[in-house]
């Protein structure tokens, strides 16, 4: 996540692109970016998709149009504090778990205390 921040740290607005010059940004090397999935994906792609879509769900990038990213001011600050980006999984959740999927609560037939609370009476 840092490398896409760096990529867009002065405020531009890039196409996807962004891809290919965060994964310059990292400098990672031959091999690395080689890699690829079972899939045939390259994995250093796949990981800055997921950046990419996380960042812009927790409002730190944003999409002013389709495939097009710049960085927000919460996007700045948020930079500026964690310049080394996410360093663990215990911190990403804490950073982005408001802005996954839960399939706890989206399961037909799963009665969670939200869903319970929607359903009452507001009366209630």
């Amino acid at each position: 996540m840092c490398h896409v921040l760096a990529v867009l740290a002065d405020g531009s607005t890039l196409h996807r692109r962004i891809v290919g010059r965060a994964i310059d940004a990292a400098g990672l090397s031959d091999d690395a970016r080689a890699e690829a999935l079972h899939s045939g994906e390259f994995r250093s792609k796949q990981r800055l998709g997921w950046a990419i879509n996380n960042l812009n769900k927790a409002g730190i990038i944003e999409r002013p149009s389709r495939a097009n990213y710049r960085i927000t001011e919460t996007g700045r600050a948020w930079f500026a504090d964690n310049p080394e980006g996410i360093r663990s999984c215990s911190e990403a959740n804490r950073v982005f778990a408001p802005y996954w999927f839960d399939a706890e609560k989206t399961r037909p037939g799963v009665v969670t205390e939200e869903t319970k609370a929607m359903a009452e009476d507001p009366i209630e």
